[in-house]
């Protein structure tokens, strides 16, 4: 996305290499990546998400198998900033049928499976037919896969309606990420969130960026 709707996310060539480092250094399926929330607006119709998606799945092909995406949903928390937010940028908000999106969705699981991974939606309303699989962003296979552990005793326990997740303790926090991206659901105030990300940071190192 352009800077002005996410200004604080690293770029793609540092993410990618990131990816690959992991993914040598912990063994395949140690990566999923995430190509969301998936926003459609002028300038950023379902043709330029689809070029968009080729090119970063060219960079991730080895690192990952596979991509986690889903249509943005709006929260309370941005549901007037972002339209916004587009509007004062010159990129007004789409708001596409259900064919146009499951055709969009369709043709990133081609892409996806071009370059090695299956892709999987993530508590998509949408019925998605079969070249998409509901996504598990917790998922207790891929962590037995990784760890060489039994998590048996680990039982599902989505977080919301059609969320396929396994039970997981949250490590973050509201109000404490300084990316600063204008459709985010965890900031109410990207001022307060700076101020506290510094000390979030200082007491948990766990949680600085990989680098």
């Amino acid at each position: 996305y352009p800077k002005w709707l996410d200004p604080g996310s690293p770029s793609i060539s540092v993410g990618a290499a990131t990816a690959r480092r992991l993914a040598r250094d912990h063994g395949p399926g140690t990566v999923v990546w995430r190509y969301d929330p998936v926003l459609l607006a002028e300038g950023m119709e379902g043709r330029w998400h689809l070029e968009n998606f080729r090119a970063l799945a060219s960079m991730m092909e080895g690192a990952t198998d596979e991509c986690v995406t889903s249509f943005i949903d709006f929260y309370a928390k941005f549901s007037r900033s972002l339209p916004m937010v587009m509007e004062a940028n010159g990129a007004p908000m789409a708001h596409p049928g259900r064919e146009e999106l499951l055709r969009l969705l369709e043709s990133m699981a081609a892409v996806a499976g071009e370059h090695g991974m299956k892709l999987a939606a993530c508590c998509e309303k949408e019925d998605v037919r079969g070249a998409v699989a509901p996504a598990r962003c917790v998922d207790r296979g891929r962590m037995e896969r990784v760890a060489g552990v039994d998590l048996s005793a680990i039982k599902s326990r989505p977080t919301r309606r059609l969320c396929g997740c396994h039970a997981s303790v949250d490590i973050g926090g509201y109000d404490s990420c300084p990316a600063g991206c204008a459709y985010c659901y965890a900031n109410r105030s990207q001022k307060k969130a700076a101020i506290n990300a510094r000390g979030v940071m200082a007491a948990n190192p766990g949680l600085w960026p990989i680098t």
